[in-house]
């Protein structure tokens, strides 16, 4: 009788662990997975985040400065030729190595990448030099993105954010060569601190990437009547009122400025102002030909109203700028000079054959 309780017994706690088993497998493997991946990340942040101060640079030797690589990428530029203005729209890709932000992967479950938000860590406060709402904007970059962790053990961690932007940019505009222009623009960037805390650079050295459509699109240069030419960034040292291109040994009163240089090339339509250059010479021609003055006078009138009345479209089409005047209104310039002084020959011709004529019906009366 003693033995079977005993076995009664055993045989009681074997049927339940055959439920919970079978419990555990009508479980959502994955929602498990996901919720134990959730819970190691928050875990994970909390560590990380409970002693970070984000108003400090993340650097040990405070001495030495932090070197943030940047990379744009440029999404979509709006040229606005009367306000002489570039919009630019895109990303920034930044990084550097945070020396506070760190935590060994084996001890949480081999995690190597955390996301947190930006205002939550350090980053470089990025501000633009030639904005036309002024040095201080600070709407202009994101400050809402998010921010990669990359751990590299208790040493160090690399980190990355790709915060977008909308950037308008005053420009001087150079219209001597209108239509055929090619028009440079420049931005500024720099940050809040020192050279000697921070130090900006180009990523591997590349130049920003200009990236203004998707798949068959992918290789689009062309905006409006602009061609985008190219899109060239450097590192430029400021000091004194001046600019540099030379890395300087003294790094503590500098301040780094990355200049992202667009060149853009206007491809808007130029025959309609071939064609009337050509005709309004053609006029001129044809009065040099023409022996009868009257005529020429006549057809010197008629381009001249022509060219009055394209002149006054032109003034609309031109955008407005202080500088040399573009080819095109010298060409017609010439075109006028030249149909004025060919009217006047003409008028000087007319005048000395009716005075020819006047003066020899004058001697046929009087011979006879």
């Amino acid at each position: 009788m003693m033995k079977n309780y005993i076995v009664l017994f055993a045989f009681i706690p074997f049927i339940r662990s055959q439920l919970t088993t079978q419990e555990l497998e009508e479980e959502n493997a994955q929602e498990i997975a996901n919720r134990t991946y959730v819970e190691e990340q928050n875990e994970l942040q909390r560590t990380i985040l409970s002693k970070y101060n984000k108003r400090v640079r993340p650097i040990l030797n405070i001495s030495e400065p932090l070197d943030v690589a940047v990379h744009v990428y440029i999404m979509h530029v709006s040229v606005n030729q009367l306000e002489q203005t570039i919009t630019l729209n895109g990303h920034i890709y930044m990084t550097w190595k945070d020396e506070y932000a760190v935590w060994e992967p084996s001890e949480h479950n081999g995690v190597r990448i955390t996301i947190v938000k930006q205002w939550e860590i350090w980053t470089p406060e990025l501000r633009i030099t030639n904005s036309v709402s002024g040095v201080g904007q600070f709407f202009e970059i994101s400050k809402r993105s998010h921010v990669i962790i990359h751990s590299n053990g208790k040493a160090w961690s690399r980190i990355e954010i790709y915060p977008t932007f909308s950037i308008k940019i005053g420009c001087k505009f150079d219209y001597s060569a209108y239509p055929y222009d090619t028009q440079k623009c420049a931005l500024g960037i720099y940050t809040a601190n020192r050279m000697s805390e921070v130090q900006l650079s180009v990523y591997y050295n590349m130049q920003p990437t200009v990236l203004l459509g998707w798949g068959n699109q992918s290789n689009k240069r062309y905006v409006s009547d602009w061609l985008i030419d190219s899109v060239i960034m450097n590192v430029s040292y400021f000091s004194g009122g001046r600019h540099k291109t030379e890395k300087p040994v003294d790094a503590e009163e500098l301040d780094v400025y990355l200049i992202c240089m667009v060149n853009l090339t206007s491809e808007c339509i130029v025959f309609y102002f071939n064609i009337i250059v050509l005709v309004s010479f053609m006029f001129v021609i044809c009065s040099f030909l023409l022996p009868a003055p009257d005529s020429a006078i006549y057809i010197l009138l008629a381009n001249l109203f022509f060219l009055g009345v394209f002149l006054e479209d032109l003034a609309v089409m031109i955008p407005p700028a202080i500088g040399q005047l573009p080819k095109i209104g010298s060409k017609f310039s010439l075109s006028s000079q030249i149909t004025d002084k060919e009217e006047k020959r003409k008028g000087r011709i007319k005048k000395k054959r009716n005075k020819y004529r006047n003066w020899k019906k004058k001697k046929k009366k009087q011979h006879n």
